[in-house]
């Protein structure tokens, strides 16, 4: 197994999702995979403005809360990051804790995180 030291993890993951640039974070029904795919739609539901802090210990965390309108009757159970509010660049994706059906959703400032590894 390989180890990375944290200085170059820190370089990578930032180099992925750049410290205090806007990205959009998007809600999912199923796994994203590489492409965004499955992501939800109607019912109000928008992409919402999400931007991360320095990168530290190989991460980075978003810096403030977060609430995105779900359609409200579809299980988010992923979510996604992207480079535009409506179509733009695939950046990331990961699985919630749980799956989610509300009317919307919040995230806590430091609850969506990325890491290198």
């Amino acid at each position: 197994m390989a180890r990375i030291p944290t200085a170059p993890l820190n370089a990578a993951i930032a180099a992925a999702l750049v410290p205090a640039t806007t990205y959009y974070l998007s809600l999912h029904s199923a796994d994203p995979g590489t492409t965004g795919a499955s992501e939800l739609s109607g019912g109000g539901y928008t992409r919402q403005a999400i931007v991360f802090g320095a990168a530290s210990g190989g991460a980075v965390a978003s810096n403030a809360v977060i609430t995105v309108p779900n359609a409200g009757s579809v299980a988010a159970t992923y979510i996604g990051v992207w480079t535009a509010v409506s179509a733009g660049t695939y950046m990331a994706g990961a699985a919630m804790g749980s799956s989610v059906t509300a009317a919307s959703i919040q995230f806590a400032s430091g609850a969506v995180t990325f890491t290198a590894s």
